[in-house]
Protein backbone atom coordinates (compact mmCIF):
# COMPACT_ATOMS: atom_id res chain seq x y z
CA UNK A 1 0.00 0.00 0.00
CA UNK A 2 2.99 2.20 1.28
CA UNK A 3 4.64 1.64 -2.48
CA UNK A 4 1.49 1.57 -4.86
CA UNK A 5 1.39 4.87 -5.65
CA UNK A 6 5.05 5.52 -6.73
CA UNK A 7 4.61 2.88 -8.84
CA UNK A 8 5.55 3.33 -12.74
CA UNK A 9 1.82 2.40 -13.74
CA UNK A 10 0.43 5.10 -11.28
CA UNK A 11 3.18 8.03 -12.14
CA UNK A 12 2.29 6.80 -15.54
CA UNK A 13 -1.59 7.58 -15.87
CA UNK A 14 -0.89 10.86 -13.75
CA UNK A 15 1.70 12.04 -16.47
CA UNK A 16 -0.69 11.57 -19.36
CA UNK A 17 -2.99 13.02 -17.86
CA UNK A 18 -2.08 15.69 -16.88
CA UNK A 19 -0.30 16.05 -20.49
CA UNK A 20 -3.92 15.85 -21.76
CA UNK A 21 -4.48 18.90 -19.59
CA UNK A 22 -1.97 20.98 -20.82
CA UNK A 23 -2.07 20.01 -24.53
CA UNK A 24 -5.44 18.43 -25.57
CA UNK A 25 -6.29 14.97 -26.37
CA UNK A 26 -5.84 16.14 -29.79
CA UNK A 27 -2.56 17.55 -29.83
CA UNK A 28 -0.89 14.41 -28.63
CA UNK A 29 0.23 11.19 -30.35
CA UNK A 30 -0.05 8.44 -27.63
CA UNK A 31 1.70 5.07 -28.03
CA UNK A 32 -0.66 2.41 -28.06
CA UNK A 33 1.53 0.10 -25.55
CA UNK A 34 3.43 1.43 -22.51
CA UNK A 35 7.38 0.52 -21.60
CA UNK A 36 7.67 -2.09 -19.56
CA UNK A 37 10.03 -1.37 -16.64
CA UNK A 38 11.34 -4.38 -15.64
CA UNK A 39 14.45 -5.48 -17.14
CA UNK A 40 15.77 -2.35 -17.93
CA UNK A 41 18.85 -1.10 -16.88
CA UNK A 42 20.91 2.07 -16.73
CA UNK A 43 24.51 2.64 -18.04
CA UNK A 44 27.17 5.44 -16.80
CA UNK A 45 27.41 7.57 -20.15
CA UNK A 46 30.53 9.66 -20.23
CA UNK A 47 30.30 13.64 -21.36
CA UNK A 48 32.89 13.57 -23.82
CA UNK A 49 31.39 15.70 -27.16
CA UNK A 50 31.76 19.32 -27.61
CA UNK A 51 28.08 19.97 -28.23
CA UNK A 52 27.58 20.91 -24.35
CA UNK A 53 30.84 20.87 -23.34
CA UNK A 54 31.76 22.93 -19.84
CA UNK A 55 35.73 22.24 -18.66
CA UNK A 56 36.06 23.58 -15.57
CA UNK A 57 40.03 24.71 -14.61
CA UNK A 58 40.91 25.50 -10.90
CA UNK A 59 41.20 25.70 -8.16
CA UNK A 60 44.33 27.83 -7.93
CA UNK A 61 44.38 30.19 -10.80
CA UNK A 62 47.96 31.10 -9.46
CA UNK A 63 48.82 34.43 -11.69
CA UNK A 64 45.67 34.20 -13.81
CA UNK A 65 47.15 31.19 -15.76
CA UNK A 66 44.27 29.23 -15.53
CA UNK A 67 41.94 31.96 -16.82
CA UNK A 68 44.76 32.22 -19.61
CA UNK A 69 44.75 28.63 -20.35
CA UNK A 70 40.71 28.30 -20.25
CA UNK A 71 40.63 31.33 -23.02
CA UNK A 72 43.16 29.78 -25.53
CA UNK A 73 40.96 26.61 -25.14
CA UNK A 74 38.21 28.23 -26.27
CA UNK A 75 40.03 29.44 -29.03
CA UNK A 76 41.09 26.19 -29.94
CA UNK A 77 37.46 24.49 -29.76
CA UNK A 78 34.71 27.55 -30.99
CA UNK A 79 31.76 27.17 -29.07
CA UNK A 80 33.38 25.63 -26.10
CA UNK A 81 32.32 26.81 -22.63
CA UNK A 82 34.99 27.35 -19.58
CA UNK A 83 34.52 27.77 -15.85
CA UNK A 84 37.62 29.23 -14.03
CA UNK A 85 37.66 28.60 -10.54
CA UNK A 86 39.87 30.28 -7.66
CA UNK A 87 38.78 28.45 -4.64
CA UNK A 88 41.64 30.54 -2.51
CA UNK A 89 41.43 34.57 -3.30
CA UNK A 90 45.20 34.53 -1.48
CA UNK A 91 46.41 32.85 -4.66
CA UNK A 92 44.74 33.95 -7.48
CA UNK A 93 42.24 36.73 -6.76
CA UNK A 94 43.78 39.54 -7.65
CA UNK A 95 42.83 37.96 -11.70
CA UNK A 96 39.96 36.76 -13.64
CA UNK A 97 37.94 33.96 -12.57
CA UNK A 98 34.37 32.68 -13.21
CA UNK A 99 33.99 31.14 -9.27
CA UNK A 100 36.42 32.99 -6.80
CA UNK A 101 35.64 32.68 -3.13
CA UNK A 102 37.88 32.70 -0.15
CA UNK A 103 39.48 29.40 1.15
CA UNK A 104 37.70 29.43 4.15
CA UNK A 105 34.28 29.53 2.77
CA UNK A 106 35.35 27.20 0.09
CA UNK A 107 35.87 24.67 2.71
CA UNK A 108 32.35 25.17 4.25
CA UNK A 109 29.71 22.56 3.65
CA UNK A 110 27.17 24.47 3.28
CA UNK A 111 28.78 26.64 0.55
CA UNK A 112 31.23 23.77 -1.18
CA UNK A 113 28.03 20.68 -0.63
CA UNK A 114 25.24 22.96 -3.51
CA UNK A 115 28.44 23.99 -5.66
CA UNK A 116 29.96 20.30 -5.84
CA UNK A 117 26.42 19.19 -6.70
CA UNK A 118 25.92 21.53 -9.44
CA UNK A 119 29.61 21.10 -11.10
CA UNK A 120 28.91 16.99 -11.25
CA UNK A 121 26.22 17.73 -13.33
CA UNK A 122 27.23 20.93 -15.22
CA UNK A 123 31.54 20.01 -15.69
CA UNK A 124 31.98 17.28 -18.59
CA UNK A 125 36.07 17.84 -18.52
CA UNK A 126 38.09 19.31 -15.18
CA UNK A 127 41.61 20.31 -15.53
CA UNK A 128 43.30 20.42 -12.02
CA UNK A 129 45.80 22.55 -11.21
CA UNK A 130 48.36 21.90 -8.42
CA UNK A 131 47.19 18.56 -7.70
CA UNK A 132 43.89 21.17 -5.70
CA UNK A 133 40.28 19.82 -4.86
CA UNK A 134 37.93 20.93 -6.58
CA UNK A 135 34.81 20.49 -4.86
CA UNK A 136 36.33 21.66 -0.92
CA UNK A 137 35.91 19.20 1.87
CA UNK A 138 34.05 16.60 -0.24
CA UNK A 139 35.72 13.24 0.33
CA UNK A 140 37.81 14.29 3.29
CA UNK A 141 39.89 16.93 0.77
CA UNK A 142 41.08 13.92 -0.95
CA UNK A 143 42.24 14.61 -4.69
CA UNK A 144 41.99 10.75 -5.28
CA UNK A 145 38.66 10.30 -3.97
CA UNK A 146 37.16 13.80 -5.80
CA UNK A 147 38.76 12.01 -9.22
CA UNK A 148 37.08 9.12 -8.81
CA UNK A 149 33.43 10.67 -8.12
CA UNK A 150 34.31 13.11 -11.29
CA UNK A 151 35.07 10.07 -13.25
CA UNK A 152 32.26 8.04 -11.67
CA UNK A 153 30.11 10.92 -13.35
CA UNK A 154 31.19 10.35 -16.89
CA UNK A 155 34.05 13.58 -15.97
CA UNK A 156 37.37 13.05 -17.72
CA UNK A 157 39.83 14.49 -15.62
CA UNK A 158 43.21 16.18 -16.65
CA UNK A 159 46.05 17.10 -14.27
CA UNK A 160 48.52 19.73 -14.77
CA UNK A 161 51.80 19.54 -12.99
CA UNK A 162 53.39 23.24 -11.91
CA UNK A 163 56.99 23.83 -11.58
CA UNK A 164 57.97 23.54 -7.80
CA UNK A 165 54.89 21.51 -6.78
CA UNK A 166 56.55 18.54 -5.17
CA UNK A 167 55.32 15.56 -7.39
CA UNK A 168 56.53 11.68 -6.85
CA UNK A 169 55.66 9.98 -10.21
CA UNK A 170 54.58 6.77 -8.56
CA UNK A 171 51.50 8.41 -7.35
CA UNK A 172 50.00 9.54 -10.81
CA UNK A 173 48.60 7.15 -12.65
CA UNK A 174 45.52 6.40 -14.29
CA UNK A 175 43.67 5.70 -10.95
CA UNK A 176 43.99 9.73 -10.44
CA UNK A 177 43.68 11.49 -14.02
CA UNK A 178 42.92 10.77 -17.74
CA UNK A 179 45.94 12.76 -18.76
CA UNK A 180 49.06 14.10 -17.23
CA UNK A 181 50.53 17.61 -18.26
CA UNK A 182 53.42 20.10 -17.32
CA UNK A 183 53.41 23.26 -16.99
CA UNK A 184 57.28 23.53 -17.70
CA UNK A 185 59.81 21.52 -20.07
CA UNK A 186 62.15 20.44 -17.26
CA UNK A 187 59.16 18.74 -15.57
CA UNK A 188 59.02 16.42 -18.73
CA UNK A 189 62.40 14.98 -17.56
CA UNK A 190 61.20 13.84 -14.16
CA UNK A 191 57.84 12.99 -15.43
CA UNK A 192 58.44 11.34 -19.30
CA UNK A 193 55.08 10.52 -19.64
CA UNK A 194 53.47 14.10 -19.34
CA UNK A 195 53.08 16.18 -22.20
CA UNK A 196 54.57 19.99 -21.95
CA UNK A 197 51.46 22.41 -21.60
CA UNK A 198 53.26 25.87 -22.53
CA UNK A 199 52.08 28.80 -20.36
CA UNK A 200 50.53 31.04 -22.28
CA UNK A 201 51.80 35.21 -22.20
CA UNK A 202 49.06 38.20 -23.47
CA UNK A 203 51.16 38.87 -26.46
CA UNK A 204 49.35 42.58 -26.33
CA UNK A 205 50.39 43.11 -22.68
CA UNK A 206 53.80 42.54 -23.15
CA UNK A 207 54.69 44.40 -26.50
CA UNK A 208 56.78 47.15 -26.84
CA UNK A 209 57.01 49.39 -29.80
CA UNK A 210 60.93 50.40 -28.32
CA UNK A 211 63.56 48.69 -30.71
CA UNK A 212 66.84 47.45 -27.84
CA UNK A 213 70.30 48.63 -28.22
CA UNK A 214 69.30 51.29 -29.83
CA UNK A 215 69.75 54.54 -27.80
CA UNK A 216 73.08 57.27 -27.68
CA UNK A 217 73.15 56.02 -24.19
CA UNK A 218 74.68 52.62 -22.23
CA UNK A 219 71.83 49.74 -22.35
CA UNK A 220 69.68 49.08 -19.70
CA UNK A 221 69.99 45.98 -18.07
CA UNK A 222 67.14 44.99 -16.17
CA UNK A 223 67.23 42.10 -13.17
CA UNK A 224 65.03 41.01 -10.60
CA UNK A 225 65.86 39.46 -7.68
CA UNK A 226 62.11 38.76 -7.00
CA UNK A 227 62.38 34.98 -5.38
CA UNK A 228 65.97 34.23 -6.12
CA UNK A 229 68.30 32.92 -3.72
CA UNK A 230 70.00 36.10 -1.98
CA UNK A 231 73.21 34.37 -2.89
CA UNK A 232 72.08 34.69 -6.97
CA UNK A 233 71.24 38.35 -6.53
CA UNK A 234 74.79 38.81 -4.78
CA UNK A 235 76.38 36.87 -7.33
CA UNK A 236 74.23 38.75 -10.24
CA UNK A 237 75.26 42.27 -8.79
CA UNK A 238 78.68 41.14 -8.36
CA UNK A 239 79.00 40.18 -12.07
CA UNK A 240 77.61 43.32 -13.40
CA UNK A 241 78.43 46.11 -11.14
CA UNK A 242 81.62 46.44 -12.68
CA UNK A 243 80.09 46.94 -16.26
CA UNK A 244 77.73 49.27 -14.86
CA UNK A 245 80.81 51.36 -13.16
CA UNK A 246 82.56 51.58 -16.09
CA UNK A 247 79.39 52.78 -18.12
CA UNK A 248 79.28 50.05 -20.51
CA UNK A 249 75.35 49.31 -19.01
CA UNK A 250 72.79 51.20 -17.00
CA UNK A 251 71.85 48.59 -14.21
CA UNK A 252 68.72 48.60 -13.06
CA UNK A 253 66.54 46.43 -10.32
CA UNK A 254 62.73 45.58 -9.95
CA UNK A 255 61.30 44.19 -7.21
CA UNK A 256 59.06 42.70 -10.16
CA UNK A 257 59.27 42.81 -14.17
CA UNK A 258 56.39 44.69 -15.12
CA UNK A 259 55.19 45.72 -18.28
CA UNK A 260 56.56 49.04 -17.84
CA UNK A 261 59.53 48.10 -16.25
CA UNK A 262 60.23 45.43 -19.23
CA UNK A 263 59.73 48.10 -21.60
CA UNK A 264 62.42 50.44 -20.39
CA UNK A 265 65.28 47.36 -20.80
CA UNK A 266 67.45 46.30 -23.64
CA UNK A 267 68.76 43.16 -21.66
CA UNK A 268 66.72 41.49 -18.97
CA UNK A 269 68.48 38.65 -16.72
CA UNK A 270 66.76 35.22 -15.96
CA UNK A 271 67.53 32.76 -13.60
CA UNK A 272 70.81 31.80 -12.97
CA UNK A 273 70.01 28.69 -11.55
CA UNK A 274 70.61 25.84 -14.45
CA UNK A 275 67.06 24.56 -15.17
CA UNK A 276 64.54 25.17 -17.56
CA UNK A 277 63.13 28.81 -18.05
CA UNK A 278 60.70 30.95 -16.07
CA UNK A 279 57.27 32.90 -16.69
CA UNK A 280 59.38 36.42 -16.46
CA UNK A 281 61.68 35.10 -18.93
CA UNK A 282 59.12 34.30 -21.58
CA UNK A 283 57.15 37.79 -20.80
CA UNK A 284 60.80 39.38 -21.39
CA UNK A 285 60.66 37.55 -24.49
CA UNK A 286 57.49 38.24 -25.74
CA UNK A 287 58.37 41.82 -25.29
CA UNK A 288 61.42 41.51 -27.25
CA UNK A 289 63.52 42.10 -25.14
CA UNK A 290 67.07 40.28 -24.93
CA UNK A 291 66.98 37.60 -22.56
CA UNK A 292 70.07 36.04 -20.56
CA UNK A 293 69.52 32.55 -18.69
CA UNK A 294 71.42 29.48 -17.58
CA UNK A 295 69.39 26.80 -19.50
CA UNK A 296 70.23 23.27 -19.11
CA UNK A 297 70.72 22.06 -22.79
CA UNK A 298 68.73 18.96 -21.82
CA UNK A 299 65.27 21.60 -21.62
CA UNK A 300 66.98 23.76 -25.06
CA UNK A 301 66.61 20.37 -26.54
CA UNK A 302 63.13 19.79 -25.45
CA UNK A 303 61.92 22.88 -26.86
CA UNK A 304 60.68 22.58 -30.30
CA UNK A 305 62.12 25.58 -31.55
CA UNK A 306 65.70 26.69 -30.66
CA UNK A 307 65.45 28.86 -27.74
CA UNK A 308 66.78 32.15 -28.29
CA UNK A 309 68.04 32.84 -24.66
CA UNK A 310 71.45 33.89 -24.31
CA UNK A 311 73.44 31.08 -22.44
CA UNK A 312 75.39 31.89 -19.10
CA UNK A 313 76.09 30.87 -15.44
CA UNK A 314 77.00 32.85 -12.33
CA UNK A 315 80.97 32.66 -13.38
CA UNK A 316 80.06 33.59 -16.80
CA UNK A 317 77.70 35.97 -16.67
CA UNK A 318 79.48 39.84 -17.05
CA UNK A 319 81.44 38.29 -19.84
CA UNK A 320 78.25 37.33 -21.91
CA UNK A 321 76.32 40.45 -21.17
CA UNK A 322 79.84 42.53 -22.32
CA UNK A 323 79.95 40.92 -25.75
CA UNK A 324 76.31 41.46 -26.37
CA UNK A 325 76.77 44.71 -25.22
CA UNK A 326 79.93 44.84 -27.77
CA UNK A 327 77.79 43.52 -30.81
CA UNK A 328 73.95 45.37 -30.84
CA UNK A 329 73.69 44.05 -34.59
CA UNK A 330 73.26 40.33 -33.47
CA UNK A 331 71.96 41.14 -29.93
CA UNK A 332 68.75 43.01 -31.79
CA UNK A 333 68.24 39.75 -33.87
CA UNK A 334 68.17 37.92 -31.19
CA UNK A 335 65.68 39.94 -29.51
CA UNK A 336 63.26 39.48 -32.36
CA UNK A 337 63.99 35.75 -32.57
CA UNK A 338 62.99 35.87 -29.11
CA UNK A 339 59.69 37.76 -29.96
CA UNK A 340 59.18 35.05 -32.16
CA UNK A 341 59.61 32.49 -30.62
CA UNK A 342 57.23 33.49 -27.32
CA UNK A 343 54.76 33.82 -30.38
CA UNK A 344 54.89 30.57 -31.57
CA UNK A 345 55.02 28.80 -28.50
CA UNK A 346 53.60 30.92 -25.58
CA UNK A 347 50.64 33.01 -27.43
CA UNK A 348 47.91 30.54 -26.53
CA UNK A 349 47.48 28.70 -29.84
CA UNK A 350 49.73 25.65 -29.10
CA UNK A 351 48.51 25.64 -25.36
CA UNK A 352 44.72 25.03 -26.82
CA UNK A 353 45.92 22.77 -28.81
CA UNK A 354 47.38 20.32 -26.46
CA UNK A 355 44.59 21.03 -24.00
CA UNK A 356 42.17 19.76 -26.67
CA UNK A 357 44.36 16.89 -27.73
CA UNK A 358 44.73 15.42 -23.76
CA UNK A 359 40.77 16.16 -23.21
CA UNK A 360 39.51 14.37 -26.28
CA UNK A 361 38.45 17.67 -27.61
Amino acid sequence: DLLSPYAWEVQERALRTAYRHWFGESALDEPETSTAVDGLTETPVVRLGIDGACVAFGPANLGGLGWRWAKALEVAVPGLRTEVLCLDRAMGGAFPADVSVAHERASEPSWAGPFGNAALERWTHVVVEFGGCMLGPLEGGSVQGQAKIMRDNGIRVVSIVHEGQRVDPSMIGDADCDALLVATPELSLELPDAQWLPVVVDPEKWSTGAEVFASNGPPVVLYSGDHWPAKAVEAVREELQPLHDEGLIDLRTADSLSPATVALADLVIGTMGEGGYTQAMIEALMAGRLVVGNISQEVRDICPLPLPVLQATTGSLGEVVRAAVADPASSRARSAAGREYAMAIHDGRRSGAVLASSLNL
